[in-house]
């Protein structure tokens, strides 16, 4: 079995291990055993203009909890289920129930 070291004893710092941290290059032993690289840009990767990423819509959700009779739960979990297993819209939860409460509130004029 490994012997056991204080927390004191495992974080102390030796140098090699500071100059790691630091990613000090003037360490000898750390340039000693690595190979140093070069890395090269070709032109085009220093003409190449940032490609322009098309705005992404993304309704604001904000979390509303309730909680639901045992029956209605069960149905709803049955819906989303079936839903996801043959691919058709809405097949999560908060969608099925995002629909049926938009339904309701239009239907009594809370929502236009």
């Amino acid at each position: 079995m490994a012997e056991k070291r204080s927390l004191g004893a495992a974080l102390s710092l030796t140098p090699e291990k500071v100059a790691f941290i630091k990613n000090d290059k003037n360490d000898a032993s750390e340039t000693a055993n690595r190979p140093e690289t070069h890395r090269q840009e070709t032109d085009d990767r220093k003409t190449r203009q940032p490609q322009p990423t098309a705005p992404t819509y993304s309704p604001t959700l904000v979390s509303v909890t309730t909680r639901l009779q045992q029956g209605t739960a069960e149905a709803l979990r049955n819906a989303y289920l079936e839903q996801k297993l043959n691919r058709q819209f809405p097949d999560t939860q908060q969608e099925i129930i995002e629909e049926a409460l938009q339904h309701w509130l239009y239907e009594r004029g809370f929502l236009s």
